[in-house]
């Protein structure tokens, strides 16, 4: 009966999401964006992450986007996005891909949207969690004190605290038209580290019919 519920409310969640970003003529999450070449390096660890890209030592080179959620002109607070990519990381085509959005911190607020004012000024949540080696831990990430150029990318069971799990340097700033047509998607995964609930699952063809309906 679940399954069934779900397979009618994926094409309906793509078709709604479609016509909005059509209407609009842009996509409707996170029109406004400026996008980096990064490095990815993960960090020694208490082990709550057993994937494949947070195993000590790993490093791969990456792709972020800083984002206004909802597009809403300076001065005005929004909701901020970090997309994150590890391209190719299983193999070519293969692509890892977190979305990010700014958040509370706590076990309540890891769960809950928090605008603030600029994309290097907090907490960022997965809000939604992970299966990862059968439990279920959401990722996040802040800046680091020491550079508005990295941030810390964090792991945390729902209740329990947060934890490093690698780092995220910032490198040269790309082409305008390179933000534009980045798309991520959270069902890029991989190597033990896959969205959990069918929350996830809605998510995703929402993504995918806000891309859809950009495209046309």
């Amino acid at each position: 009966m679940k399954s069934a519920a779900r397979s009618r409310l994926d094409p309906a969640t793509f078709e709604l999401f479609r016509r909005l970003s059509a209407s609009r003529g842009r996509r409707i999450f996170h029109p406004r964006a400026a996008a980096y070449a990064a490095r990815f390096t993960a960090e020694p660890g208490d082990g709550d992450a057993a994937a494949e890209i947070f195993v000590d030592g790993f490093a791969h080179d990456a792709l972020v986007r800083l984002s206004r959620g909802l597009g809403l002109r300076p001065p005005l607070p929004d909701v901020f996005g970090l997309a994150l990519r590890l391209p190719d990381v299983y193999g070519p085509g293969r692509h890892h891909d977190f979305l990010l959005a700014s958040s509370g911190e706590g076990a309540v607020g890891r769960r809950l949207l928090r605008p603030t004012f600029g994309a290097r000024t907090g907490m960022y949540s997965s809000l939604l969690p992970y299966n990862v080696g059968g439990r279920r831990l959401l990722v996040g990430a802040r800046p680091a004190p020491e550079s508005a150029d990295v941030f810390d990318l964090l792991v945390a069971p729902p209740r329990g605290p947060w934890h490093v799990a690698a780092r995220l340097t910032l490198g040269s700033r790309l082409e305008d038209a390179v933000a534009r047509e980045l798309r991520f998607d959270p069902w890029n995964s991989g190597g033990g580290l896959i969205p959990a609930g069918v929350v996830n699952r809605v998510r995703g063809a929402a993504y995918r019919g806000s891309r859809r309906g950009s495209a046309a």
